[in-house]
């Protein structure tokens, strides 16, 4: 298995995937950041088409709490056949009817048409009896890319949101508080995981004035911690 961004594999990846609740044995880190979790499966896209599906199958539940604006952000460094996932991973979002990930497609195509993959490994996995029996994927279409339909994995394969919530506090916040830096901030807070709203913007990258601002006005909940639990 090729590894790509410090030296990441799919094994070492498994304990954050589980902590989201992806249906894999093992035990669940005890910190899964959402966002970085995502691109981490974008990165392993051409390796792990598999791993990819399941990422798809995981926004379907939860993708509501995804916060689209800290994931643009964090896409920054990524290019070719990881561009090209996202790309398409958004665009079947905005498909959805959720039309924040559109910002994720945008970038994709302006960075890709500033520096085009050469040898997509999406074009050498084209399979033609494939590409006849589901169709081509209307998404790699739009990356000029002609192969076979990019689906969902099973359902079964992720738990159900309930059950996701439950376990990854991140995304809990997310439920309570909407998909933004206040529950990002929020959340970094009741887990002790910033100690001031400067370690607490390098935490959620955001802003220095918008981290203080939202420590601010958080400390007036003084239980928040228990949200935390």
């Amino acid at each position: 298995m090729r590894k790509v961004k410090d030296e990441l594999t799919l094994g070492e990846l498994k304990p954050r995937l589980i902590s989201l609740g992806f249906a894999f044995y093992g035990d669940a880190a005890q910190l899964a950041d959402p966002e970085a979790t995502l691109l981490d499966v974008v990165r392993l896209a051409g390796e792990e088409p598999k791993a990819f599906r399941m990422l798809l199958a995981w926004l379907d539940k939860v993708r509501d709490l995804i916060h689209v604006e800290r994931a643009r952000v964090l896409a920054g460094d990524l290019t070719g056949d990881a561009l090209i996932a996202l790309g398409v991973l958004a665009l079947k979002q905005v498909k959805s009817g959720d039309r924040r990930f559109s910002i994720l497609s945008d970038l994709s195509k302006e960075k890709l048409s500033k520096e085009p993959p050469h040898n997509s490994c999406f074009a050498k996995q084209a399979d033609a009896f494939l590409i006849e029996k589901y169709g081509a994927d209307p998404e790699l279409l739009e990356f000029g890319i002609h192969a076979q339909e990019i689906r969902s994995a099973d359902q079964k394969k992720i738990l159900n949101l309930e059950k996701i919530l439950t376990q990854n506090s991140w995304l809990k916040f997310r439920a309570l508080i909407g998909a933004n830096f206040r529950a990002d901030i929020a959340f970094v807070m009741a887990r002790r995981l910033a100690r001031n709203p400067y370690q607490a913007a390098k935490q959620v990258h955001c802003s220095q004035e918008t981290a203080y601002r939202l420590w601010k006005g958080l400390l007036l909940y003084p239980e928040i911690e228990s949200l935390a639990s």
